[in-house]
């Protein structure tokens, strides 16, 4: 979003910073009771999805890849967390290729049942060509999970082409993207790998560090625009200028409802205000 800010001809400082993570709540999901609910053994495969079921999330090209992947591997099971249009698109896909039977479609996931969603997968894939931030890549990551995406704004910032998952090119074909979940799935120990650096990514995203940086922007700005120690002066100055004002106008509501309280005792002890 900063470079197209830049492009399209922004020339104020600009400054990335984004929404903080609870890393701590997405790392703390309940692996083996979800699998077990799920009627899944710690063999099988988990592919996991998250996010609004819709068109510009590119989910024809994810399911797709999905099931050519588990059309050769049976331990695989597809999780789609999430509503929208493309569900049915998704169910058609899967129904095709002779896998509807591993796809498990969970609905809106919230709370505890969000993190245990996550912990719960084995790989997660994304295949978005536009996101802002891409947050559920992070909350993935959090829960240590690695993650397979298009390079695409909001997926490049997080994933790390063979550091915490694979980043593979726009244009990757289907039977690339199936590829390269075959890799993880045969590999444990590249899956355990990805997904310890995945959960090192995550923390650069917490909210504690995400919260310094907006602490850090803020002192920048203020020492920018209070040259020669006059910071506290301007720090206290808007305040001073609202309570004065807030003072003045109640002042004025008090002078003007007194007259009107004295008119109403002196008139008839029946209506006093004490």
């Amino acid at each position: 979003m900063s470079d197209l800010l830049s492009k399209r001809g922004v020339a104020r400082p600009i400054v990335e910073i984004p929404t903080g993570l609870d890393t701590d709540f997405f790392s703390a999901g309940q692996r083996e009771p979800t699998r077990r609910a799920l009627g899944l053994s710690e063999s099988d495969f988990l592919l996991g999805h998250l996010g609004r079921l819709a068109s510009e999330k590119n989910l024809e090209y994810l399911a797709a890849s999905a099931a050519d992947y588990m059309q050769r591997d049976e331990r695989a099971w597809f999780f789609v967390a999430g509503s929208g249009p493309s569900e049915d698109v998704i169910k058609r896909i899967l129904t095709n290729r002779g896998v509807r039977n591993r796809l498990i479609l969970a609905g809106q996931q919230v709370g505890r049942d969000l993190a245990d969603a996550y912990t719960a997968m084995d790989l997660f894939i994304f295949a978005s060509h536009s996101e802002t931030q891409g947050m559920v890549l992070t909350e993935a990551m959090a829960a240590g999970k690695p993650v397979i995406a298009l390079d695409a704004p909001g997926a490049r910032e997080v994933v790390r082409d063979g550091y915490n998952g694979r980043l593979l090119a726009a244009e990757a074909s289907i039977h690339d993207f199936a590829a390269a979940i075959a890799e993880m799935a045969q590999n444990e120990y590249l899956v355990r790998k990805y997904g310890q650096a995945a959960r090192e990514t995550a923390k650069e995203f917490s909210r504690k560090v995400c919260s310094n940086k907006l602490e850090d922007l803020y002192h920048s700005i203020r020492e920018e625009y209070a040259p020669h120690g006059r910071a506290e002066s301007m720090d206290y100055q808007p305040w001073v200028s609202i309570l004065e004002r807030l003072k003045a106008e109640w002042d004025l509501a008090v002078g003007k409802t007194t007259p009107v309280a004295e008119a109403f005792t002196s008139d008839d002890e029946e209506f006093s205000l004490e």
